[in-house]
């Protein structure tokens, strides 16, 4: 039976560059915010700071919320996301140390929302991420 579940995304954003990560799986990639979905019990900013620390090795600053957006993950659930624009404590990213090794994060990227929005491939799994991008930072 297909679910609804929420998520949190951090829009990472330090000096007008936003970071990207790049991910991929069974001979496909995809970019994506880091991010990840709600872990019971904690508040949605406990699990974005969660899941920015497991999966870059960083602490954040959320500054705050800057919309909810969805979309279907590959098993068919929908994923309700709230967004959040958040600032690095530090840029010493790390890759290496994620326990969750389904994400398999391969890179990432520090582009201005300008940049990538012209550089996101125009899949239809990537036009929401896209679409968000365009009308939080380039109106």
């Amino acid at each position: 039976m297909k679910e609804v579940k929420c998520a949190t995304k951090a829009f990472i954003m330090d000096n007008g560059k936003l970071l990207v990560i790049k991910q991929g799986r069974s001979g496909k990639e995809w970019w994506d915010m880091p991010g990840g979905a709600m872990e019971f019990g904690l508040t949605p900013e406990e699990n974005l700071k969660k899941e920015v620390k497991e999966e870059l090795g960083i602490e954040i600053k959320i500054k705050k919320l800057i919309g909810v957006s969805q979309f279907v993950d590959r098993r068919g659930d929908q994923i309700i996301c709230l967004d959040y624009l958040c600032e690095p404590k530090s840029k010493d990213l790390d890759l290496t140390k994620n326990p969750d090794k389904r994400e398999n994060i391969i890179k990432f990227f520090w582009l201005t929302p300008e940049e990538f929005h012209a550089k996101l491939p125009d899949s239809p799994e990537q036009k929401g991420l896209k679409n968000f991008v365009k009308d939080c930072f380039l109106g």
